[in-house]
């Protein structure tokens, strides 16, 4: 194999281990049959969201995955595939969930999310439910709102006394 190609793929194996060492989040999609004009579109929606797509061969994915114990993912790299990674978990979710809605030539395979496996399914779930600190708000609230009616409760019966 010729020396420059080699060099060419180790820098690119580096440079994609450099985005998988910060992210909390990492995305397999496949963007078979985008223009180049959509996919541009979705590469400025993830950079306002802290986000980055990547397009690599497989292989040299699959060499940074296991450098960086994203293994997991190497089972969904067939065919054209592209890594989207953040340091936010779910920050890019929303902007990635939007835009496989009205591209249907793309496909979300899988994700890392802070070391968990997420499916396509569970991905699109987590992309919809919005923020960490939104979710985490909700659940909250949820829990609030049965001692909230009970301190009430408790308050209309002394006084009714």
């Amino acid at each position: 194999m010729n020396q420059a190609i080699l060099e060419n793929k180790k820098k690119q194996v580096e440079r994609l281990n450099s985005e998988l060492a910060d992210a909390k989040c990492a995305v397999i999609v496949t963007y078979h049959n985008l223009s180049v004009t959509s996919i541009n579109q979705l590469r400025k929606d993830l950079k306002k969201s802290g986000g980055k797509m990547e397009v690599a061969k497989n292989t040299l994915m699959k060499r940074a995955f296991d450098a960086k114990h994203f293994e997991k993912l190497e089972s969904l790299l067939k065919g054209p595939n592209a890594l989207i990674t953040c340091k936010d978990p779910t920050a890019v979710l929303p902007a990635l969930s939007k835009f496989v809605s009205k591209n249907k030539a793309m496909e979300i395979k899988g994700a890392i999310i802070e070391g968990t496996f997420c499916d396509a399914n569970k991905t699109m779930m987590l992309a919809t439910a919005g923020s960490k600190e939104n979710v985490i708000s909700m659940l909250l609230s949820a829990l609030e709102s049965p001692l909230v009616h009970f301190a009430l409760a408790c308050k209309a019966v002394g006084e009714a006394k």
